[in-house]
Formats: structure tokens, sequence, C-alpha cells
């Protein structure tokens, strides 16, 4: 499903599923276009699906092959890239298969297996090439919060049941004053804004806040 700007009730919907399921797998729209590595909202949105209980985070959007790797003991692909698509411009050419294998809430293993498009359609890679292929796949992981082992398990018992609101976020804006100083404020609920005079006249702080973002704006040159 699409990632939203409030990610609270993606969130409680895999709460409320992984009481009777065996595996929970969430499958998003996210990224920014073109973009190699996760933007800034998609590592604290995977964070908060496995704390909730998903077992597998896997995504795409971006029209590129983004890293992926376990987070604890949950796994996530921050982008899959595409499959069968028009553009025959690399990187969005580049394309595979993520192949992983789950027993209950383990993931026991994964694999890729790289492809590359031609005529709007993936082709398997073999020999050199494939190689090549899974090691950029791999090398992508560094610019991630991903590890290529499992780890020990990041959901909780609250992450599980509590039910999920998302945190506001705060922004802060300083400006310089007028005798080389600064003034600076921060609010997690409120909206301020203040002028000094005198020689400090012109300056100002001002803090924000906004709901927590998970995706960027919608901009897929497939037209979703």
């Amino acid at each position: 499903m699409a990632s939203a700007i409030d990610p609270t009730a993606l969130v409680r919907e895999v709460q409320h599923v992984r009481r009777s399921a065996d595996t929970v797998v969430v499958y998003l729209h996210w990224g920014t276009e073109t973009q190699a590595c996760p933007n800034p909202q998609q590592p604290p949105l995977a964070q908060q699906l496995v704390k909730a209980g998903a077992d597998v985070v896997v995504g795409s959007d971006a029209h590129v092959l983004l890293g992926a790797g376990y987070l604890g003991s949950a796994y996530v692909s921050y982008g899959l890239g595409n499959l069968a698509f028009y553009d025959n411009t690399p990187p969005e050419t580049s394309s595979g298969t993520l192949i992983l294998t789950v027993v209950g809430r383990h993931v026991t293993s994964a694999a890729f297996r790289p492809a590359t498009i031609l005529a709007g359609l993936p082709q398997p890679l073999t020999g050199q090439p494939a190689t090549a292929a899974v090691q950029s796949w791999n090398a992508a992981r560094s610019c991630t919060d991903l590890s290529a082992t499992p780890g020990s398990t990041v959901a909780t018992m609250a992450g599980e049941t509590a039910p999920f609101v998302a945190p506001p976020t705060t922004t802060t804006t300083t400006s310089s004053s007028g005798n080389g100083g600064s003034a600076s404020s921060t609010s997690s609920t409120t909206t301020t804004s203040t002028t000094s005079g005198g020689a400090h006249s012109g300056n100002t702080a001002t803090t924000t806040t906004a709901p927590a973002r998970t995706t960027t704006s919608v901009t897929d040159n497939a037209g979703g």
C-alpha cells in the first residue's frame, strides 16, 4: 500500500494483523524517484513497522534499486526498482527478484537474482554480469541502516500492542543577532515567532511543528 504523511493507520494495521498472522509482510509504495539511497522518511517508517510486528518490509517507487538487509531480525528492502517498465535508460533498467525464505517470523535466507530490462521486460543475468550486479546490489546497503546478517529483534510487546500515534516533529530556525550571537527556540506543540528590538532588531527565532512525514510528494513518472 502507499505510505502516507501520517503513518498511524498503516502501523496500527500491522499491529492488528500481527495478532493472527504467522508472517507479516508489508509492501510499500515509497522512496524518492531515481535516488539510490533511502530518503530521510523511510528508515523511521521501517523501524515503526518492524516494531509493530512486520517481519518483512519491501517497497518500490524510486525506479532504481535500493539497499536491502536485516533490521534486527526482520528483513527490509528499500526499493526493488522496476520489473516490467518502458524506460530503457540506466540505472532504471537494473532489475531483479528478491527471494526470501521465511519460517514463521524468522527470515532464514535472502537472495537477489539480478536482471536487466530489455524492450520493457526483465531478462535474467548470468555469469559475470550477474555477479557484478549482485555485488552492486549488496553495496547499495552501505547508505542504509540495514545489516547483511540478522540480529536481535527490535519488535516489542508494547510496539505490537500499544495504540500507535505518529510522533510530532520539531523544526527550529536560528538567525544571527546584531551582536554576532544567535537566538533559537524549540517546541513540540507550538509555533512561535519573536523579534527583539534595540541592538538586536530584526533577530527572529521561529519554531514549527508538523506531523512526522514518512514519504515525499508523489512524483511517479509512471503515473502512479
